[in-house]
């Protein structure tokens, strides 16, 4: 993967920004967001936020008719996963 990436501290914030450029396996063309942590009360609310785009070869079967809402389904899950599972990781991580 190609990706760049910069972190911003606030007083009771945090912000890393990232931009993907390619990926190894040909499956992102770009993607660019960020994660934020923000002190909230005794905790910490996390967001995410990604903007992707996926290269043609990759959406080939699903460019046309019907399959474009079953591409967007999948890409839904397959983020909703990924970004869960990051959550779960940072929170191990504070609490060790």
């Amino acid at each position: 993967m190609t990706k760049t990436e910069a972190i911003e501290y606030g007083e009771d914030n945090a912000r890393v920004r990232w931009r993907v450029y390619t990926s190894d396996n040909d499956t992102v063309s770009q993607d660019i967001g960020y994660v934020n942590f923000e002190s909230v009360g005794n905790g910490v609310k996390v967001t995410f936020h990604s903007a992707h785009k996926y290269t043609d070869s990759y959406n080939a079967p699903f460019n046309q008719g019907p399959m474009t809402a079953v591409a967007d389904y999948l890409t839904a899950n397959g983020l909703q996963d990924y970004f869960k599972n990051a959550i779960d990781h940072y929170r191990d991580l504070a609490t060790e």
